[in-house]
């Protein structure tokens, strides 16, 4: 349990200023406690998630093949869903006879790719 107290202080500390930052940037603080409290927990599954490798006394190494291939291919999933869902909407938009997809549009994009890559990557390091 030592071992796990800096882990925890350094992952609260950056889930703190992530949920500061996100209460600055919508102006709600409460949307701002409440993804720093997601953060917190998505920091503490990420420990267990396989994505590391550690020691039994807590230090944690660095990735190894396995690790790296699967890296590697979850962002290539995130980045095809980004490319094929960016050129989907920008001909559908286009067709439509609009002269510029929305920035709103992109941002949706961008964090579907984000979800995807995640998703990816914990799906191939389950079991």
């Amino acid at each position: 349990m030592k071992a796990s107290i800096p882990y925890l202080l350094t992952r609260w500390t950056a889930a703190a200023v992530l949920g500061l930052l996100a209460g600055l940037a919508t102006g709600s603080w409460y949307l701002g406690g409440l993804f720093g409290g997601v953060a917190f927990v998505a920091l503490l599954v990420l420990r267990r998630s396989g994505r590391y490798l550690g020691t039994p006394q807590g230090a944690v190494l660095a990735r190894d093949e396995r690790g790296r291939t699967i890296a590697d291919r979850a962002a290539r999933n995130g980045f095809a869903v980004m490319m094929l869902t960016l050129a989907a909407v920008a001909v559908a938009w286009h067709a439509l006879g609009r002269s510029a997809v929305p920035l709103p549009w992109i941002d949706a994009l961008l964090a579907l790719a984000g979800v995807t890559w995640l998703a990816s990557d914990l799906w191939q390091r389950r079991g």
